[in-house]
């Protein structure tokens, strides 16, 4: 399904590549065409925060980013690896009642990297501010390219 570019897998983010593609580290799984992925897939609810967070996956490959995930204690979604060597750490959510969780995971992604971030963006369904380092960015706005 890879070699057919109907999925894509994305790797850890580590600065050493045996990290950053060792077993113990999961891939994630994103789908390029989100209909064959709820044809798929086993779901109870609307699940419109994972299809969110597909389509940004999508956008980051469409931009021709080098893009990753962190994990720590909490997950970041995509981390970009930027042309001057610097992160930038994204995390998705599809609400307007941001989880703390969300917010954690990019202070604790910011403080495992300290001076090598670039930039904290959380993708929302409407808020639009900057907030202790980070700056929070409806996903529509962000997908048409005024922001990113």
């Amino acid at each position: 399904m890879e070699q057919a570019y109907l999925i894509f897998q994305l790797n850890f983010f580590s600065y050493s590549i045996k990290t950053s593609l060792a077993i113990q580290k999961p891939r994630k799984i994103y789908c390029i065409d989100t209909g064959l992925r709820n044809a798929a897939s086993f779901k109870f609810s609307s699940d419109e925060g994972k299809l969110v967070e597909n389509s940004t996956f999508i956008e980051l490959r469409r931009r021709n980013l080098d893009v990753y995930y962190w994990k720590g204690r909490k997950e970041v979604n995509f981390i970009v690896k930027n042309r001057d060597n610097t992160l930038t750490g994204i995390n998705v959510t599809y609400t307007d009642a941001i989880d703390e969780r969300e917010i954690k995971a990019l202070l604790e992604f910011k403080e495992n990297f300290q001076g090598r971030i670039s930039e904290l963006v959380l993708l929302t369904r409407n808020v639009e501010k900057s907030e202790d380092g980070i700056t929070y960015v409806p996903i529509w706005k962000w997908l048409l390219g005024s922001d990113g």
